[in-house]
């Protein structure tokens, strides 16, 4: 079972829930715990939740895992709603569930909330946890409490990586690209070097607050290294150019990425999207082509773009093309 979660096999994995439940043991807190396990590794959570509501009783395991699949699958609110029905049940939230509600907080947008579990946070002493004080300066980085944010990176009796990242995607969320250059300098300073995410939360910061020469000055810089920028900042990128320029920056982002290898399918949809979008149709098409697998999303940005410029004929073969390959 266990097996089948790390691999994220869902289909072997509910070969062996048949098996299990065959015997009537699914009820059991153990073994229903490790089933939710799967199914959240699997980002099945219907069926975790399932799960989850047939246990005979649930212990602070099960609680933790149903809260970290709806974290990790963006469904925030979920995660917050799971800590107050724990709580309910006497059952009090270990280091995990609470690390999950403050980056639940962080998506959410609810400070008062976030600041009301770093109180439990200290309360419970865990805030010497290092994963907790770096999702502690994430969170006020993100709502702009720059004195927090200082006060809890002092506090930290390590300073990784994902600190700094931390610290940077802080001033970087709030359009502070400076100030998210400076610290990726610093981290370097102190002999941390840069990964994937400092070099494009500096890219965001710069992309966020408009500068998109320092944006793309960091992203040639980027690129050299061998990193990709993530989709997310792509977008935040094109979104900070002008409409007539949108299609011209996406060629630069392109041309100066196709050196560095593979693009995931994320980058090569917002490419397409863009390419569309603007009317150039032979790079769409080109994206389009050396996409291993279309999704539905793809194939309308596709589609969409051709009906934009009025070629009818080529809408309609790409609808048959895609009823024919079964998307």
């Amino acid at each position: 079972m266990k097996a089948c979660g790390n691999i994220t096999s869902l289909h072997d994995g509910q070969k062996l829930y048949i098996e299990i439940v065959k015997h009537g043991v699914e009820q059991e807190v153990q073994i229903g715990n490790t089933l939710m396990d799967m199914y959240v590794k699997c980002g099945s959570l219907i069926e975790a939740q399932t799960v989850f509501d047939k246990l005979q009783s649930r212990d602070a395991i099960s609680w933790t895992t149903l809260m970290s699949g709806y974290s990790e699958n963006g469904i925030s609110e979920q995660s917050l709603r799971g800590l107050e029905l724990m709580s309910l049940e006497g059952i009090s939230p270990d280091v995990i569930a609470l690390t999950r509600c403050l980056e639940a907080c962080t998506t959410v947008g609810f400070i008062t909330t976030g600041q009301e579990l770093h109180i439990e946070v200290v309360e419970k002493g865990y805030e010497t946890d290092h994963y907790v004080s770096n999702t502690l300066v994430g969170m006020y980085g993100n709502f702009g409490f720059y004195d927090e944010v200082n006060m809890m990176f002092d506090k930290l009796l390590v300073q990784d990586c994902a600190s700094w990242n931390a610290l940077i995607l802080g001033y970087a969320a709030n359009g502070i690209g400076q100030e998210a250059l400076r610290c990726f300098r610093e981290m370097q300073y102190h002999d941390i070097t840069p990964d994937n995410a400092s070099w494009n939360g500096v890219i965001w910061g710069f992309a966020k607050q408009e500068d998109t020469d320092k944006a793309f000055e960091v992203l040639g810089c980027l690129l050299e290294q061998g990193f990709l920028p993530s989709t997310v900042i792509m977008a935040s990128l094109l979104k900070a150019c002008s409409s007539p320029l949108a299609c011209e920056n996406a060629k630069r982002i392109h041309a100066q990425a196709y050196t560095v290898g593979d693009f995931e399918a994320g980058f090569a949809m917002a490419l397409l999207d863009i390419y569309s979008k603007y009317g150039s149709m032979v790079d769409a098409q080109y994206m389009f082509d050396v996409m291993p697998r279309k999704s539905l999303v793809a194939w309308n940005a596709f589609i969409a773009g051709n009906a934009r410029i009025g070629q009818s004929d080529v809408v309609f073969l790409l609808f048959e093309r895609m009823k024919y390959e079964g998307t």
